[in-house]
């Protein structure tokens, strides 16, 4: 639980299976019976913020994790790019 990487991959699970939430609710037959404002909040696009706050969060956790001081960007890191 205290490595940096495990934490990220943690967040980046729970992040995806909340934006699935936002993938199956697009479908037509879903999508048209969000009939009102709220609903259609609730169950598309809260599920797609939240997920994406998620994905944003894991990223510049793996850019952190690849640098050797947490302050100083490494971009000469192919993993920095990859978390970028």
């Amino acid at each position: 639980m205290h490595d940096l990487g495990f934490l990220a991959c943690l967040i980046m699970f729970i992040s995806m299976s909340v934006f699935c939430i936002a993938g199956l609710t697009s479908l037509p037959a879903i999508y048209n019976a969000l009939d009102t404002p709220a609903k259609l909040n609730g169950a598309y696009w809260a599920p797609q913020v939240v997920g994406g706050v998620g994905f944003v969060l894991c990223g510049a956790m793996f850019m952190i994790e690849t640098q050797e001081h947490w302050w100083l960007p490494s971009p000469g890191v192919l993993g920095w790019h990859i978390g970028l």
